[in-house]
């Protein structure tokens, strides 16, 4: 998953929300990579999270593979079979779990 963001404040800011970085670089237009297994589902709306509309659901056996958007960039999200999925799922992901990407020439940074 790469979506577009930006970095400023020790945050990564996208349309529908933040994502907390322990990222050292500067502040700016980066491409933030997350894999799939990688993002955590809230039961409800957090501070640093991000809401991806529900596009539809893979059904895995003992996973699920969730597909939506975020930024208006297609995101894949692993969730276990037993997770509800509405709608909306709220995410968060741990800054360590973050990788980032130079927006121009698709470099990791970092």
């Amino acid at each position: 998953n790469l979506v577009p963001a930006r970095f400023d404040s020790g945050r990564f800011h996208l349309p529908e929300g933040t994502l907390p970085s322990n990222w050292r670089g500067g502040p700016g237009d980066i491409l933030l990579g997350i894999r799939a297994e990688s993002f955590h589902v809230a039961n409800d709306r957090v501070d640093d999270g991000l809401p991806m509309q529900v596009g539809y659901i893979e059904e895995l056996g003992a996973q699920r593979l969730v597909h939506g958007s975020l930024s208006e960039s297609p995101v894949a999200v692993v969730v276990d079979a037993a997770t509800e999925v509405g709608d909306t799922l709220w995410l968060t992901a741990d800054p360590e779990a973050l990788h980032v990407f130079d927006k121009k020439s698709g470099l990791r940074l970092g």
